[in-house]
């Protein structure tokens, strides 16, 4: 099926950096120059990514998106924004994503499994942005979930022709959102980006809450976790759980608490949401 994107996503305005993205490649852990070229708000909408297209026609030639802001998408921005992902994985761009995860986590909650009243398009744009970030491994288990869900075949993984990379940016911690001294006895705090198996985090929760018979764990500094961690931190907590102690996460976002259950981790453990 012939895939025409929508006439008001400008790739033209693209196109001279896309000239200057095939540059060669910053080597991993160079510094990045200022911030992003573009922060995504809170609610993504149609102008917002014309706005976003504008932004990167006068970006250099590494274009830095921060997507840690994100909370939802709106549902006549999905379809370009979907189109917006395939053009860049089939560019030879160089893109920088702050808050990967973030955006994985909005469009994780937008795509359930076996729900076929859902648009399909949510899924497209899920597979979209994990190609873009270059995860084949999700990519296929998300095209396994989509085939079971609409019953047709599952789209095939195609290399991007881009590079992609995380970016770091510093972040502002919000007023009170956690407490920069010792946790309470039976209480430790998740905070930051976890990343990969992180098994010092849980050496240190171990350290920190003990036998505690009701651990209490608060996700208000959270900013953002991985597949992979997510998997290491369910161990954990089964562990736990195992144990006769009742893991209790609390002031977790609500996405976080969304892939939470995903993951199943909220089937071992309390789960609360921010006022």
């Amino acid at each position: 099926m012939k895939r025409t994107p929508p006439d008001w996503i400008s790739f033209r305005a693209l196109a001279n950096s896309v000239r200057a993205a095939s540059a060669p490649l910053t080597p991993p852990g160079t510094p990045q120059a200022g911030g992003a070229d573009w922060t995504s708000p809170p609610r993504l909408t149609r102008e917002a990514l014309i706005g976003l297209t504008r932004a990167l026609g006068a970006a250099g030639p590494s274009w830095k998106l921060d997507w840690t802001a994100l909370d939802t998408i709106e549902a006549d921005a999905a379809g370009p924004l979907r189109a917006l992902l395939n053009h860049w994985a089939d560019s030879t761009v160089q893109l920088r994503f702050a808050g990967a995860d973030q955006l994985l986590l909005v469009l994780a909650e937008a795509t359930p499994a076996n729900e076929r009243n859902v648009d399909a398009v949510w899924w497209q744009l899920h597979m979209a942005a994990l190609r873009v970030m270059h995860r084949a491994d999700e990519f296929e288990l998300l095209a396994l979930n989509y085939c079971i869900t609409y019953e047709v075949s599952p789209p095939p993984w195609e290399d991007p022709k881009g590079s992609y990379l995380p970016l770091d940016l510093p972040r502002a911690t919000k007023p009170g959102s956690f407490s920069g001294g010792a946790p309470q006895a039976g209480s430790a705090t998740l905070s930051g980006e976890l990343a990969g198996e992180s098994l010092s985090t849980w050496q240190r929760l171990d350290g920190e809450l003990g036998e505690t018979a009701a651990p209490d764990i608060s996700c208000a500094a959270l900013v953002r976790m991985d597949f992979a961690a997510a998997g290491s931190l369910l161990n954990w907590v089964t562990a736990r759980h195992a144990r006769g102690q009742r893991v209790q996460f609390t002031d977790a976002h609500r996405l976080v608490a969304a892939f939470f259950g995903v993951i199943g981790i909220a089937d071992q453990a309390a789960v609360k949401t921010r006022d």
